[in-house]
């Protein structure tokens, strides 16, 4: 049969743009009958068994295109979209690159080759691939697409949103698109945004478990923890193998306070790293004890080290030094300094020092109760006060009540960190106090951009956040001694005693009767109202021996979770002791009534090595001896601080032992225990713990500090405002 290869060929086309891959085969089987070197039959041939997925086929024939003519930029482009697709994505790059090499204006292979490095995880390579198909053909809308994914992966949401926005008539009816985009808007904190497209999206495609568990999560950001069950719980019942969505069930059912459900599904998961915090947290809540220790020991070992927190370490450990180790790990790891904003070390020339508080906790939380004078009582001709709020949801009551203790209120939960930090620069904030560290609702990348000059680790978190970017914690001689500072990130800032007090809140003087809080009408009554998290195995054997050791008495707790309650029982019943013995009031809302309360009891046990804080604060001001046990760490060695401040330094042992003997000899001893209560109250008026006057002075001294430091580019370095002098 005669064959015309120029017709044929023709012929082939025509058959491929029609669909029928079969006959356009033929044809090209009859032009390589005549012509076996025939470069774009050989390459039509490719394309066609690539097309019909045997891709070792197509393979073959663009490589024989490559014999035929060795600088075929198509055949090397297929041959990257052959390993494609046979998964070898190392060689796929390969033959892209030499396509490229040879021709740098094929878009097509910029974008494949964009495909491939995102496969590989090279995203900013990723990008450029992306970037160089759109310069070549602007109307490329994948690589627009893409190029937008790429960009919210890495963290550049503003380039994501602007290249989604360019295709978004293209794209409006797909349900990646529509994800990505409500995904950029919540990076953005855009959550009014991010809700439209994200529900867009489960509208095209109904089964979306990635979208529902996205819509979970901007609902839990914006305290809709409710709604956010409902959407984690979908995302996980459509795909029950994905373990990200059982977590976040565990999540959110721990924040609110589910914690049996919260349990339930915590041991469903493997243990993991990023896991395996939330399942001890709830193992502690929970005071499930049976494998406490050997999970402890796994932790400080070695063997699961940085499966942890750094606050989890709070209460695991009793090392400033392991504690900073952890702290630094895990800042660099997931907030590395970002001076993408550019650096922000010069002050600007305010007639005023421009303080600026970052915090989720203006509200009835500890902290506020805490700090609510330092705010109040701020010297307003020479500090001027802003409240940056993480906060959610402030009612109307809580933004007048904040009007009375700041000069600004900057409510900061719906914007993006970047944003954050461009307002701050643009008041001219001069020092940046984080209120919040490493605690729950962070926002460590506020201070990674630097919001400020000067950032200051503070009160929320009693540790170090080892990150370089923190120039002070605010601290005292006690929590800090001079040779633990080697093991802080920061500088120190010593005061007398670094822990504020709403003084104006006074206890209750009420008529109260142990009736009303279900305490026995005889017996001693020990009490300790710290939550259950920081109980532990050795500090509730050991509350059990003081029990032992005084008849009638009782251990008296806020009251808990049931399943807390139930464990406790249990563990105190082992121990040969009657649970009667432990007593659960309902938890006091009022704080007036319940620092009115501890008059009630005889002595408050500290916890160890987390120990109390603000609870410790709130029994010595009502007028209740606190018994702790120092520690090596910030955390363990608060109670002292506070007793030290009050000139009660026979109420801080060195032993559990000693712990325990002291608590005994108290309980039996009235006559010293009345001498220790009568110390106290005299104490409280006398001493400089509670005198928010003096603290306001040292306070506000250090800061002036801080502010001229960096107002003559001295670098930061400790301080100690009660001496004027440094410790080190």
């Amino acid at each position: 049969m005669d064959v015309n290869i120029s017709s044929e060929f023709q012929k082939a086309l025509h058959y491929e743009q029609q669909g029928d891959l079969a006959s356009a085969k033929k044809c090209y089987e009859n032009i390589l009958a005549i012509d076996p070197k025939h470069e774009l039959t050989l390459h039509g041939l490719g394309i066609i068994y690539a097309q019909s997925g045997d891709i070792k086929t197509a393979q073959s024939y663009f490589e024989m295109v490559l014999e035929v003519n060795p600088r075929s930029d198509s055949a090397y482009s297929n041959l990257g979209n052959c390993y494609t697709e046979l998964g070898d994505l190392v060689k796929a790059k390969k033959y892209f690159e030499q396509a490229l090499a040879i021709n740098a204006n094929l878009s097509d292979a910029h974008y494949n080759l964009g495909n491939t490095l995102f496969k590989l995880n090279r995203l900013s390579e990723a990008i450029g691939c992306y970037t160089n198909t759109i310069n070549i053909n602007p109307n490329f809308a994948d690589a627009y697409f893409n190029l937008a994914n790429c960009c919210l992966y890495v963290g550049r949401y503003k380039d994501a949103l602007d290249n989604y926005r360019k295709i978004e008539q293209v794209y409006e009816g797909n349900s990646r698109f529509c994800f990505g985009i409500g995904c950029t808007y919540c990076a953005l904190r855009n959550f009014k945004q991010s809700l439209f497209w994200i529900n867009k999206a489960v509208k095209i495609k109904e089964v979306y478990p990635e979208a529902y568990n996205e819509l979970g999560r901007v609902h839990s950001i914006l305290g809709n923890d409710t709604e956010a069950v409902t959407y984690y719980s979908k995302a996980h019942t459509q795909d029950v193998e994905n373990e990200t969505y059982l977590y976040n069930l565990v999540v959110v059912h721990t924040r609110l306070k589910d914690f049996t459900r919260a349990y339930s599904y915590a041991k469903m998961l493997k243990i993991s790293t990023e896991r395996f915090a939330l399942l001890h947290y709830l193992i502690s809540v929970l005071c499930d004890w049976d494998n406490y220790k050997q999970i402890n020991a796994s932790i400080l070992s070695g063997e699961l080290l940085s499966a942890v927190t750094a606050w989890d370490y709070l209460r695991i450990s009793d090392s400033a030094e392991l504690q900073y180790n952890i702290a630094r790990a895990l800042t660099e790891k997931n907030f590395p300094m970002n001076l993408s904003l550019g650096h922000n070390f010069k002050l600007t020339k305010n007639p005023k020092i421009k303080i600026g508080y970052f915090s989720p906790d203006f509200r009835n939380h500890a902290v506020m109760h805490l700090a609510a004078e330092i705010f109040q009582k701020h010297n307003r001709d020479r500090f001027e006060v802003h409240a940056f709020s993480m906060h959610p949801k402030h009612t109307a009551e809580e933004k007048n009540n904040l009007s009375n203790y700041f000069d600004y209120l900057h409510e900061i939960n719906e914007l993006a960190d970047a944003s954050v930090v461009e307002m701050a620069r643009h008041i001219g904030i001069d020092i940046a106090v984080d209120l919040t560290g490493n605690t729950r609702d962070l926002r460590t990348g506020i201070f990674a951009l630097r919001a400020a000059p000067v950032q200051v680790n503070f009160l929320g978190y009693t540790g170090t956040m080892g990150a370089s970017y923190y120039e002070y914690i605010i601290a005292d001689p006690v929590v800090i001694p001079a040779e633990h500072q080697p093991f802080y990130g920061e500088k120190i800032v010593y005061l007398n005693s670094f822990m504020p007090r709403q003084v104006n809140l006074l206890p209750s003087h009420k008529s109260i009767n142990r009736l009303m809080y279900g305490l026995p009408q005889e017996g001693f009554v020990f009490c300790c109202f710290n939550k259950s998290f920081k109980f532990n195995p050795e500090v509730f054997e050991s509350w059990l021996n003081i029990l032992k050791s005084v008849p009638m008495s009782v251990l008296w707790f806020n009251g808990q979770h049931a399943e807390t309650v139930q464990n406790l029982k249990k563990f105190t019943a082992e121990k040969q002791i009657d649970p009667s013995r432990l007593i659960f009031s309902d938890p006091v809302i009022d704080m007036s009534e319940h620092l009115g309360r501890h008059r009630l009891a005889g002595l408050f046990l500290d916890t160890y090595p987390y120990n109390a804080h603000t609870t410790a604060s709130d029994a010595l001001w009502s007028g209740l001896p606190v018994l702790t046990r120092i520690g090596n760490s910030f955390a363990s060695r608060v109670a002292a601080s506070l007793l030290t401040a009050l000139d009660l330094p026979e109420l801080i042992t060195h032993s559990i032992k000693e712990y325990e003997n002291l608590a005994i000899y108290l309980a039996n001893n009235p006559q010293r225990l009345t001498e220790l209560k009568s110390k106290l109250r005299s104490n409280l008026k006398t001493k400089r713990l509670f005198d928010m006057k003096n603290y306001m002075r040292e306070y506000e001294n250090a800061l002036t500090v801080m502010y001229q430091r960096a107002k003559n580019d001295d670098l930061p370095s400790n301080i100690d405002v009660s001496s004027a002098q440094s410790h080190g």
